[in-house]
């Protein structure tokens, strides 16, 4: 058993959160053939037994499934291409999810699976001119079947829009300007209900594409290529949603809806794993925070058009690379700051002064997006679920018994 460990405390107001992270299981997913790169973990009761399993794929083509408490496995080694995409749950109806894929296996596809890989649909390579880039993300359902669409791109130049329920091809919207950067922010642009894609092309432009028609709504060149996806969120006191894009020069571009300018946050070094726009410490103020490869993990506040003031800055003991998570851990309503930073050492930061309240090693490098979240219907102690640069897939539970404001 590992204790968290309490963080660095400097003001009197500070939370501290008292208990344990505590490892629950690793498995290694390099042993024998398998091996290469594995996704961030994604999770649901694939079973049916009630406990949320995990799902990841390896970069050279097996899709694996875990069972989120014993870390059993429950699907055995499959290997149904030669390369895949990281996956995504697509529920079906409120017991049922599929798990898209996006691969190549001498073609490229997108299938839509089952956790002992029935086949529910598949787009084939006369739809899919190019093997699949991006992760597939969850869209809009368009089509009013009640599953919702799957936004996909390409290695080459173009996006797709696939029907969640039978795998056809809504719309695509090709570029003119080069490849797709493989991210894609999903939000309302235009203020109409219905999500819109923003993605980035190799040469700096920005694209608002249109989540019902395909088409753009405009075109921002940024100069350098984003570094990861736009975040759409409202970020100050103007109507609409605003569009956040970070580029690997250490930049910050915020856009209007109407893909204007708003403001420009210059950094000295690479921005981190993640953008996190919004009310974030609940004081009716908009906020926006972001972390640096310089290992600053910063907040601003009281964003308008003109301004915006740095709240608090909190220096990590390494730079986090793995995108941050909001998650209230002591029943207080706000929400704490979960951070994982490149050297494996969990942290967890007061939103409302950016204050340590607790750090714990979790001994493993970890770049990919993580999981905190309940697993076994019992939401005071969250589970954590990460992989790990070195082939592994670890699960951990956060049992915290007391917080001091």
């Amino acid at each position: 058993m590992r204790t968290m460990h309490e963080g660095r405390v400097s003001h009197a107001s500070a939370p501290v959160l008292t208990g344990e992270v505590i490892p629950l299981w690793s498995r290694s997913v390099t042993d024998g053939e398998i091996n290469g790169p594995v996704s961030a973990p994604t999770a649901w009761d694939f079973n049916g037994d009630h406990i949320k399993d995990i799902c990841i794929t390896t970069k050279d083509g097996y899709i694996m499934f875990f069972d989120g408490i014993s870390g059993n496995d429950i699907s055995g080694n499959i290997r149904p291409a030669l390369e895949l995409t990281p996956p995504c749950i697509l529920p079906l109806d409120r017991h049922t999810a599929a798990v898209i894929i996006g691969g190549y296996d001498g073609k490229s596809f997108v299938k839509a699976v089952s956790w002992d890989m029935q086949i529910y649909w598949s787009t084939s390579a006369q739809s899919i001119s190019a093997p699949p880039n991006s992760a597939p993300y969850r869209f809009n359902d368009i089509t009013g079947d009640g599953i919702d669409e799957i936004l996909i791109t390409d290695r080459k130049d173009t996006l797709y829009c696939i029907g969640g329920g039978d795998g056809t091809i809504i719309w695509r919207w090709k570029s003119k300007a080069g490849s797709i950067i493989p991210f894609i922010g999903i939000g309302d642009v235009n203020n109409d209900a219905i999500q819109d894609a923003c993605i980035g092309t190799e040469n700096g432009n920005v694209y608002s594409i249109d989540g019902l028609t395909g088409n753009a709504h405009w075109v921002y060149n940024n100069s350098v290529a984003l570094s990861a996806p736009p975040l759409i969120a409202d970020s100050d006191t103007t109507p609409g949603n605003e569009i956040h894009c970070q580029t690997a020069d250490g930049r910050i571009t915020i856009l209007s809806c109407a893909g204007k300018l708003i403001r420009m946050l210059n950094f000295s070094s690479p921005l981190g794993g993640s953008l996190i726009a919004g009310d974030i410490d609940r004081n009716n103020s908009y906020d926006v925070l972001w972390s640096t490869a310089a290992q600053g993990i910063q907040m601003m506040t009281d964003f308008n058009h003109a301004a915006g003031t740095l709240q608090w800055n909190y220096t990590a003991l390494a730079p986090v690379q793995a995108p941050m998570q909001l998650i209230d851990l002591n029943a207080d309503t706000l929400p704490e700051l979960c951070v994982i930073d490149h050297t494996g050492q969990l942290l967890f930061l007061g939103t409302r002064h950016g204050i340590c309240a607790g750090s714990f090693q979790l001994g493993s490098e970890i770049t990919q997006p993580f999981l905190l979240m309940d697993f076994d219907n019992d939401p005071r102690f969250p589970e954590l679920a990460v992989t790990t640069k070195h082939g592994t897939v670890e699960m951990f539970t956060c049992q915290f018994t007391a917080a001091q404001r």
